[in-house]
């Protein structure tokens, strides 16, 4: 008879049975999540560098399959596998990078100890740079790397903080944590990437040499992966190029694209290949490789950067502009992402600027023709790196006061013919008239010659013909009369003709005033900069500083130019200026002591060129007349030239409230309105501040007509006069 199992016995049987079905339902789930995610990984990214739908579509159900185990087995040994794994998926799915951040940080919390947590830290890292939180990201690495129990880890977070640092354009920095690697950690897998890094630091910065040193190692290096010596490949031809070794480039251009075997990485390959071709003139098939490249990658990182060396092409090489425009507006759409999308709308805008735009005309604006040529040399130096081209603008600006001066000469030479041909007209005129006044045509006498005697002595333009004379018409008189009628017409046409090359005349005399005393300093100093910045020739430099040191030994430019050829910092102070602004102090304060020596120098700083010192030695003296001298007439002439200077200024609107242009507004006699006003400190604020003693009048019983005429001033809108009660 057999021996019957107990219930207690089975009910532990089937309990450990069910707990080994379950075990390796989990792990058979955890495989297939891990089998996807390899998958997943195995699979080239699409031209811009994201995953395709058939890899989303796995990191999706990978995600899906962790998420069941955590679940329904939280405590389990597999947990932590599963929750890295969950959170790499949403990271490489690249749309779900907060979610990633957040099972990152969850998991750091939950399995500190865990042999992933150094990896989970890195991803963590990375997923903070997606997010565009670089202070996190480096913070989370910088901690790490101080922790001696994960210093195995530190090699891979030193070449994560180089990368970042590479990507935030901050080279000594890369270079800093790359050395670190090399130095401390040589023989590290870390260090082989870092070699790699290393190499790609030093093109960033255009040490092309060092870079194709660096890049010729890493290619030969036979621990390094297959991969990275391909992009180290890609880099080696890339730099041979930039220095000018075309067919060397070429060459290993074309080995390159029979071995590179990652269908992602073929567009850039191509690419670098047409551009080779381009640089050996092979133009025409490096055109059809860019647009082969364009039709085949269409919207992806690759046509774009197709449309920005096509782009260049045509404007560096054909000097087609147009074409060149159209192709670097092309990049953005293509990607926005590009990293050439933020350069090619420079150019775009630059070379809309320049060659599209309405030209300014000298004489209708002329700060805005110097505004617009400095703009057009900035940009050929800082956006089109032609720093010739920009040379050349300065160049003629710097040229603009003998061209004008020139032009102005032109005009004299023609207003003294026109005058000339005025004069004979005049006089024609007036021996016709006088001939008409004596009534005496039927005698030829010495004072009343005849008509032909007249005509000779007109200018060659004014023939009879040209007059309406008519020798055959019997009535002489009307002959006459409609001879002075036609010359009295060509005089008025004369006259308007020289009145317009007058106008001319005078906005010539300003725009060369203004460029020979003002514009010219700064041209020139511009002009410097850009060569130091571009070449640092120091002739040029000096050549120039010779030049403004003759012209104008004290302006700032001057004195700028030198302190940058000196390899001291550049102040930009105006010597004139700060010494008038001195000379402005002490007049002010030598006015309560000595106000005879203030008003000399108030005087001669009213003519100031600088308009602050104008306006504040003008008010000063109106003050000084009206309030402490009670001359209203001088008053009211630097009061004049105060609002006559800039009407919007402080002092002005100030003035208004007791001056309205024409007659003053308080009474000069009331002990009230002046008990105040005469003892006010010089300053604007001080007599703002006490406003409420200038006292209007009806009538200024003191103010003679002849005061009251002898401004035309009229008070500007939107400023009301202190108006009478």
């Amino acid at each position: 008879m057999k021996k019957m199992i107990s219930p207690v016995r089975l009910l532990i049987l089937l309990a450990v049975l069910i707990a080994s079905l379950l075990s390796c339902s989990i792990d058979n789930t955890m495989y297939n999540a891990r089998k996807l995610y390899n998958s997943a990984r195995n699979r080239p990214l699409n031209p811009n560098g994201f995953p395709t739908p058939q890899a989303v579509d796995e990191y999706t159900k990978t995600i899906k399959k962790c998420g069941y185990i955590l679940t329904e087995r939280k405590n389990s040994a597999q947990a932590d596998d599963a929750l890295l794994l969950l959170a790499k998926s949403l990271y490489y799915k690249g749309n779900s990078h907060y979610q990633a951040k957040d099972q990152f940080v969850s998991f750091l919390k939950n399995f500190p100890n865990s042999p992933y947590a150094p990896e989970a830290v890195l991803y963590l890292a990375q997923s903070y740079r997606m997010l565009n939180q670089p202070v996190e990201a480096e913070n989370t690495l910088a901690t790490y790397i101080r922790d001696p129990l994960s210093a195995e880890h530190h090699p891979r977070a030193l070449l994560l903080l180089a990368d970042f640092a590479l990507q935030d354009k901050d080279y000594s920095k890369a270079q800093f944590w790359l050395e670190q690697i090399l130095s401390q950690y040589a023989k590290t897998t870390a260090a082989k990437e870092a070699g790699f890094l290393l190499g790609k630091n030093y093109f960033s910065q255009k040490k092309y040499d060092k870079s194709l040193e660096q890049f010729q190692k890493v290619s030969s290096d036979s621990k390094v992966s297959k991969q990275v010596r391909l992009d180290a490949r890609f880099f080696v031809a890339l730099n041979l190029l930039m220095l000018g070794e075309s067919q060397k480039s070429l060459n290993a251009a074309k080995k390159l694209l029979k071995d590179e075997y990652r269908p992602e990485k073929m567009p850039g390959v191509r690419m670098l290949y047409s551009r080779i071709l381009m640089s050996l003139n092979n133009d025409d098939e490096a055109i059809s490789l860019f647009q082969s490249i364009i039709s085949s990658n269409a919207r992806t990182l690759s046509s774009a950067e197709a449309y920005f060396h096509l782009g260049e092409y045509y404007y560096y090489k054909k000097s087609d502009v147009q074409n060149a425009m159209d192709s670097f507006n092309k990049v953005k759409t293509e990607s926005s992402i590009s990293d050439f999308a933020d350069e090619s709308s420079l150019k775009y805008n630059a070379l809309n600027t320049i060659y599209k735009s309405n030209p300014v005309i000298l004489e209708q604006n002329p700060k805005g023709y110097l505004e617009r040529n400095l703009e057009n040399a900035d940009k050929f130096y800082t956006v089109l790196t032609l720093p010739d081209s920009a040379y050349a603008i300065y160049d003629r600006l710097i040229s603009t006061p003998s061209q004008v001066r020139m032009e102005m000469d032109s005009l004299d030479y023609k207003s003294l013919s026109i005058q000339a041909r005025l004069d004979s007209l005049s006089a024609a005129i007036d021996t016709l008239q006088l001939s008409i006044v004596s009534n005496k045509d039927s005698l030829q006498t010495e004072s009343n010659p005849p008509l032909s005697a007249i005509i000779p002595a007109l200018p060659d333009s004014l023939t009879p013909d040209s007059v309406g004379y008519v020798p055959t018409q019997p009535d002489l008189k009307a002959t006459k009369l409609l001879l002075i009628t036609n010359l009295q017409k060509d005089k008025r046409d004369l006259q308007t003709e020289l009145s317009d090359l007058n106008k001319k005349r005078e906005t010539l005399q300003t725009i060369y005033d203004d460029f020979n005393n003002e514009y010219s300093p700064f041209i020139m100093f511009s002009k410097a900069a850009v060569i130091y910045r571009a070449e640092a020739d120091t002739t040029k430099l000096k050549n120039i500083y010779e030049d403004l040191a003759s012209a104008y030994p004290n302006n700032k430019y001057t004195l700028a130019l030198k302190l940058l050829l000196e390899g001291k910092p550049v102040k930009l102070i105006d010597p004139v200026l700060e010494q008038q602004e001195k000379e402005m102090d002490k007049a002010l304060t030598d006015m309560e002591v000595t106000p005879d020596s203030a008003l000399v120098v108030l005087e001669r700083l009213a003519d100031s060129p600088y308009k602050e010192i104008k306006l504040q030695a003008n008010y000063r003296l109106g003050w000084h007349y009206l309030f402490e001298q009670r001359d209203t007439l001088k008053a009211k002439l630097y009061f004049n030239e105060t609002v006559k200077t800039d009407r919007a200024n402080p002092y002005t609107q100030t003035i208004l409230r007791f001056y309205n242009g024409k007659i003053f507004t308080i009474d000069l006699n009331s002990p009230d309105s002046l008990a105040s006003t005469t003892t006010l400190p010089d300053s604007l604020q001080n007599l703002r501040g006490n406003e409420d003693t200038l006292i209007p009048i009806e009538n200024n019983t003191n103010q003679s007509k002849t005061d009251q005429d002898e401004s035309d001033l009229t008070q500007p809108q939107g400023s009301e006069a202190i108006k009478p009660d």
